[in-house]
């Protein structure tokens, strides 16, 4: 029993090792300018601008204004980030993408 413990360990212990050897092989480039601020376009319309929609009239496709906001940036953020990948792919198309291989 204590040999199977010990050799779990070490066999644990070299696993982790291996992983943090890919990991610290891993280049991380910094996103763009423009990626970056499609990310802020939800962020911003959500967090910074509700003085503005945080009212109940008029009512939007039956809705209370500021449910009708939330909901269409519910829908428009996956749009933005979108917007912020094809960015940085589009820039990085020449240069090395993928793992750590």
């Amino acid at each position: 029993m204590l040999v199977t413990i010990r050799d779990s360990c070490y066999n644990l212990a070299t696993f982790l090792r291996s992983i943090s050897y890919k990991i610290w092989r891993l280049h991380v480039e910094r996103p763009s300018l423009g990626s970056l601020l499609f990310a802020l376009i939800p962020y911003t319309a959500l967090c910074f601008t509700v003085p503005l929609w945080d009212h109940i009239y008029p009512f939007v496709l039956g809705l209370p204004f500021n449910i009708f906001w939330l909901m269409l940036w519910l829908i428009l953020t996956p749009v933005c980030m979108y917007g912020a990948y094809r960015r940085e792919t589009r820039l990085n198309r020449g240069g090395h993408q993928g793992g750590g291989r």
